[in-house]
């Protein structure tokens, strides 16, 4: 058994992995305001907690939001604390519970898994997206994932789309994730209507036809459907596979679907576009897919 960890902008999850399926999967919410210390703390205890209940398993493999090189080194962003701020992770944890680790970005893992189990399963060029608090990308091609020079490639949440537009929490300007996240709606939103509420609660609002909510919603849409497009454009990949939080949002997903079919620049373009097979467990068998 491999113990995978899936280390996002709100939550860890954990669990047990064998090839396509998890058990004894668990999931905590951060206990903010974060410091590094902190951050590195929660994740030991959530390996520890595994230990503790006699739970087995020879390997420890991380998906985490973040830049990770190849040393295992992971820069955390603005997400979680407020500094970017680079923790040697793989170091931390061989040093800690003496066993393999591999750390690789939740979004290269979310999009192994989904290339070589899920909806792009026999495909030989997949993009992943996770459209959370944040927007990740993994680049896929014949099974492996594609990582540049440095091992930071995927990093699509963070073309621009909008020059001098959106502060991002990565600290430029006019990022896709500030305009096509969870954090995007909830921020428009409250553009609109003074009031700071969840993304749940925006769903909802819409869904009672609720105006502000709708032009929030409509908003995040087409610039989603802006950054697909320019997804499409750039790799013409056989398939672009979304998950995270933004997916629960049904109309939204389906409007920046259908609208990106205008926006191509080759209408006809056969790429597919697909939600998550395996959503919030994606990134889990994912990681433990970098022992192979």
């Amino acid at each position: 058994m491999i113990l995978s960890l899936d280390i996002g902008g709100s939550k860890i999850a954990a669990g047990l992995v064998k090839k396509n399926k998890v058990f004894y999967f668990k999931k905590i919410k951060w206990q903010r305001p974060l410091t590094k210390q902190k951050i590195i703390n929660q994740i030991l205890k959530i390996i520890s907690e595994f230990k503790v209940c006699g739970l087995k398993f020879k390997v420890i493999a991380v998906a985490i939001a973040g830049e990770v090189n190849k040393k295992g080194e992971v820069i955390i962003t603005r997400n979680l604390i407020k500094n970017k701020t680079k923790i040697p992770l793989k170091k931390i944890l061989v040093e800690k519970f003496h066993l393999p680790v591999f750390v690789e970005n939740d979004a290269n893992c979310f999009a192994l898994a989904e290339a070589i189990f899920g909806r792009g399963k026999g495909k030989k060029s997949v993009i992943g997206l996770t459209l959370g608090s944040g927007i990740g990308g993994g680049i896929i091609f014949n099974q492996k994932i594609f990582g540049g020079k440095d091992g930071y490639a995927g990093e699509l949440g963070h073309m621009i789309i909008k020059a001098n537009g959106e502060r991002c929490a990565c600290g430029k300007r006019g990022c896709f994730e500030a305009y096509a996240s969870v954090t995007a709606l909830r921020k428009f939103y409250t553009r609109l209507s003074g009031r700071k509420i969840s993304g749940e609660m925006i769903d909802e609002l819409f869904r009672k036809k609720d105006k502000k909510a709708i032009l929030a919603s409509q908003k995040v849409a087409d610039y989603l459907a802006i950054g697909l497009s320019n997804v499409v454009n750039i790799f013409n990949p056989e398939a672009v596979i979304l998950g995270g939080g933004l997916t629960r949002f049904n109309w939204l997903i389906k409007t920046a679907i259908k609208k990106t079919r205008g926006l191509v620049i080759i209408p006809q373009s056969s790429t597919k576009i697909f939600l998550s097979q395996f959503k919030d467990k994606s990134a889990l068998i994912g990681a433990a897919l970098l022992v192979k």
